[in-house]
């Protein structure tokens, strides 16, 4: 299937596991550049091991999305890498309709909602 991503740069908010990891393979083999951002990093290392050793460009940045300084720093970072970023896919949390025109507050809660105690 050709869905025309090739060489889209494209940010996977969860990415590492579940939903987010099924999303990331399909965007590798399509010819993208999977860009994940999660706070698992022995899941998000080994997925992304394992998507270059055949042959796919992925990168890994692990981070607290609950920390909208981070948030920021690292799409700023990606940006300047890369120089634009084509796609956005925030699948990080838990399907509680809580979307990106919420106040942060609300999408703090929807994180909080699945989070464990982690600190980077």
């Amino acid at each position: 299937m050709d869905l025309g991503l090739k060489d889209k740069v494209a940010i996977v908010t969860g990415g590492a596991s579940g939903i987010g990891e099924a999303i990331v393979r399909v965007l590798a083999e399509e010819g993208a550049k999977p860009i994940i951002l999660d706070k698992n990093r022995e899941k998000a290392d080994a997925l992304a091991q394992e998507l270059v050793a055949e042959g796919h460009h992925i990168s890994v940045h692990i981070l607290d999305l609950r920390r909208e300084n981070a948030c920021q720093d690292v799409v700023e970072e990606i940006a300047e890498t890369y120089g634009s970023i084509d796609i956005l896919i925030n699948n990080a949390g838990v399907n509680d309709s809580v979307d990106l025109d919420r106040p942060m507050k609300d999408f703090v809660e929807s994180l909080e909602k699945t989070s464990t105690t982690w600190s980077p």
